[in-house]
Order: structure tokens, then sequence, then C-alpha cells
């Protein structure tokens, strides 16, 4: 065999093992640490590392549906009881939040399912790329936090994430959303009108116009429709 041809194949074996090991094309990554317990403050952290430590990863597979109006993404009954898994095994947060949650579930706000999520660090990351980043966060909250954030519940045991580009309190749904009739949290019942309108008004701001445009990506649509997970829009469970 000459040397040209040794070289080739050796090249070749080369590429298929980068082939095989290459970046899954869409990834929800729940990362460890909380934002109380990290250098994450009010305005966006650095991008994470795309191997940092994570708790849960959810891949296309593991996505049932993706409603792009309202950007909620809907995880398989399977993958929802990994998550819930996961978190259950991960340590319980600090005494702050613990009372916190307990008052919640006192007074009746949210769910379960979101405050076990309650300040936990997510990433969406398309083809090796961290796309956009941010925690999760019930409606309520006062937090000033000016970068993404979701909002959790169950139905029918599977999970359903709706994707907000900055905390915009009260809402559950971006009211910036296209075509989108703007959601409030069942909490948000007794809050003045004035204060929910200043919110729906700050949705138009530029800089929550600059994360929406990262949210609704043209490549992370690609992804989820060449995968057949973009839900119809007339789908109301989504």
């Amino acid at each position: 065999m000459c040397l040209m041809t040794v070289m080739l194949a050796a090249l070749c074996a080369v590429a298929a093992k980068e082939a095989d090991v290459s970046a899954p094309p869409f990834e929800l990554v729940v990362l460890e640490g909380r934002w109380d317990g990290v250098e994450w403050r009010y305005e966006e952290p650095a991008r994470p590392d795309p191997k940092a430590p994570r708790i849960f990863t959810a891949t296309l597979d593991d996505v049932d549906s993706y409603r792009w109006s309202s950007q909620a993404l809907t995880l398989t009954s399977a993958a929802t009881e990994r998550l819930i898994d996961a978190l259950g095994r991960h340590p319980r947060p600090g005494a702050s939040i613990e009372k916190l949650n307990a008052l919640k579930e006192r007074l009746g706000h949210g769910n379960a399912f979101e405050r076990q999520l309650y300040l936990y660090r997510f990433v969406v990351i398309v083809e090796g790329e961290p796309l956009y980043w941010g925690i999760f966060l019930d409606p309520p909250s006062q937090m000033a936090i000016d970068y993404p954030v979701m909002r959790s519940a169950l139905v029918d045991d599977q999970a359903v994430f709706h994707v907000l580009p900055v905390h915009l309190p009260f809402f559950a749904v971006d009211p910036g959303a296209p075509s989108e009739q703007p959601k409030t949290a069942r909490e948000a019942g007794d809050v003045p009108s004035g204060m929910i309108e200043h919110f729906r008004s700050a949705a138009g701001s530029p800089m929550v116009v600059a994360f929406r445009d990262r949210l609704r990506a043209e490549r992370l649509e690609r992804v989820l429709a060449a995968a057949k997970r973009l839900a119809p829009e007339s789908d109301p469970k989504k």
C-alpha cells in the first residue's frame, strides 16, 4: 500500500470519528447551580461553556412539540420524568428559597414543578453553540432579570416551558409575541392594571426586542422544523 493511500485512509478515519461526535442539533440543558449560588446577576452573564456541569439535557428526541408563536416547548412524558427525577436527586435550595417556596404553596401561587425549578439556570444550544441562556423564574417574581427566563408547568404529565426574552413580571407568556394574546399568570388578578400595562409596554423596548430575536433565531426554527417538532398554531394545549 502506497503512502498516499495510507494517508487518505487515516484522514477518512479521522473524519468519520469527528462525524460520530458531532454536536446534537438541539439541546435544552439545566445547569448545575442556581442563580443565587453562582456568579450570575441581573444583567446577562457571560456565555456558558457548553460542557459545563449539567443535571439534565433534553435533545430533539425529548421534545414533544415547540409552538413557535408563543415559544412554548413541551417535553415528552419520559423526558419530564427524567427531569423530575434529576431535580429530586440534586441538593435542595437554601433556607431562604425553601421559605419562599413554602409561602408560595400556602398562597396557592404557581405549582410544585415551578417551585422545584425556581432559579435553576438553563442554556439552549443549537448545533453545539449556546444560543441563549437564563433562569427558571415564576411570573410574580420582582427580580429585575434582564435576560431570558422560562415559565414552567406540568400539563398532562408533560413539562411545558414558555420562554420570555427577559423577565416581564406577571406575564406567563411573552406579551410581545407575534400573533399572541398576552397571558398573565393567575396571581396577577389583584395587580393594578397600570402595573400590568407598564410591563406590557416594556416588552417593546429595544433590549427586549433584541433578546426576542435571539429566541426566534432562524437556525433554531430550521432545526425544529426539520425534526417535525413545530406544533400547529391551532393546538390549544401549547
